[in-house]
């Protein structure tokens, strides 16, 4: 059982379409749908959430990374990872919100790299191909065929987004059999890791072996399958620290480990400090 945390679950809700599996509107749209202080706790969505930044500026933090919004950048949240909204400044956007299952066991363009910052050619031809997003939604009548439309021009988007990456030098090297081995690795990781932090069960749960594995996540990551594991763990460590009030034995426990002094040990290796010691720093 998770720990009682401060971060609020969000499931995804149309109330529009309720099947449809996405929903597209304006930044200044969501802030008008809920009470005023809503956003000041930290949100876990169980959906995707794509933004394009139009104009001014804003602070968002994801996890534990600090992004700075402006004109240009797009952000891709993924469901599970924690979400805080800053309204400090005044920033508009486009945003799409979808399921994972929304684009299919295909959708392998939902990988592309986030945070981006767009130069301006880049950035109207993205713009223009999101208000082609728009527009489709806000005519849908829900049929299968406006849904395939929709599917195609959000895969088109992210697409997109792939290729822009894939000229800064952010694009994954690996071929696509390794791409589509690490996204199924990074399934059953979200599913496993407080069950398992071995190479080799992973790889025999997607029937690989754990050098195929390993050499898949150092084609496409720079870091081998074991720290891609750890990495994880340490991730949601630190989320439990900071978001909950439960004691270290506590959330080692939560996590796997059978000694929350084993726990110190693993977390100072990942974090570069105890636990205790980057509560601190976060928190207080």
């Amino acid at each position: 059982m998770c720990p009682p945390s401060s971060i609020r679950k969000v499931s995804y809700r149309n109330q529009r379409w309720p099947s449809l599996g996405i929903e597209t509107l304006w930044f200044s749209d969501l802030r008008d749908r809920v009470p005023q202080g809503y956003f000041t706790r930290p949100e876990r969505r169980d959906f995707h959430i794509l933004m394009l930044c139009t104009a001014g500026t804003g602070l968002h933090h994801v996890d534990f990374s600090r992004i700075e919004l402006h004109r240009g950048v797009v952000l891709h949240v993924h469901p599970g990872q924690v979400l805080q909204h800053s309204f400090e400044g005044d920033m508009e956007a486009r945003l799409a919100l979808f399921l994972p299952e929304f684009l299919g066991p295909e959708g392998h363009s939902a990988d592309a790299p986030s945070p981006l910052s767009l130069e301006e050619p880049e950035f109207q031809a993205l713009e223009r191909a999101f208000a082609e997003l728009q527009e489709e939604y806000e005519q849908t009548d829900g049929s299968p065929l406006s849904m395939g439309l929709l599917q195609h021009l959000l895969e088109a988007f992210l697409l997109r987004m792939n290729r822009v990456a894939r000229f800064e030098g952010a694009s994954p090297r690996g071929n696509p059999s390794q791409m589509e081995l690490l996204r199924l690795f990074r399934r059953e990781l979200e599913a496993s890791f407080r069950q398992s932090r071995e190479v080799a069960h992973y790889a025999r749960r997607l029937g690989y072996s754990a050098r195929t594995l390993d050499r898949a996540a150092m084609a496409l990551e720079d870091l081998s399958a074991k720290a891609l594991i750890d990495g994880r763990v340490v991730l949601e460590a630190k989320r439990l620290l900071v978001h909950t009030q439960e004691p270290v034995g506590t959330i080692a426990r939560h996590l796997g480990f059978s000694e929350a002094t084993n726990f110190a040990k693993f977390f100072r290796k990942g974090a570069g400090c105890s636990p205790t010691a980057f509560r601190d720093r976060m928190v207080g």
